[in-house]
């Protein structure tokens, strides 16, 4: 039986294609359940359904405070490093408009309970020195040490 170039191309497409996908899957699947720090100051929550809750402390009149935040999560693991997005829905007080905000994260699995989150710096107009809401984040391009110009904080969170 003689099998042919094409058919062969045809099928090894098919094959990683089917494996790319089935990754992504599986990074998903991975990720969902409750993940916090050693210190239990923030939570991240990721639900099946897609949507998110993160929960970290804030000192309010010297007190600790938990806040919780609604959002949103979906992975690209078809990227390297792997990205994240967590978007947070709002509305805008004067138009009353629903409207996203997209934290473009990158993410990786230390083990089977442990996974990294880098997220992007702040915005910041290098022309006022303000931040304001209407730059874009940029996505972090690699886990760097700590406080490297061109990553966020880098989050260590283990499984709950």
């Amino acid at each position: 039986m003689k099998i042919s170039t094409k058919n062969l191309i045809i099928s090894t497409i098919l094959l990683v294609s089917v494996f790319l996908l089935s990754c992504s899957d599986q990074i998903e699947k991975k990720l969902i359940g409750e993940w916090s720090d050693d210190r239990k100051n923030e939570t991240l929550i990721f639900n099946q359904d897609g949507s998110s809750v993160s929960i970290f402390q804030v000192i309010d009149n010297e007190k600790k405070v938990d806040k919780v935040n609604q959002s949103k999560w979906k992975v690209d693991s078809s990227k390297n490093p792997i990205h994240l997005d967590i978007v947070y829905c709002y509305k805008d007080e004067e138009s009353k408009e629903d409207l996203e905000d997209i934290l473009p994260c990158i993410i990786r699995f230390l083990s089977k309970n442990k996974i990294q989150i880098v997220k992007p710096r702040h915005r910041f107009d290098f022309n006022t020195g303000e931040k304001p809401m209407e730059l874009p984040y940029v996505r972090p391009t690699g886990f760097f040490e700590e406080g490297d110009e061109f990553s966020g904080r880098r989050m260590t969170l283990n499984r709950q």
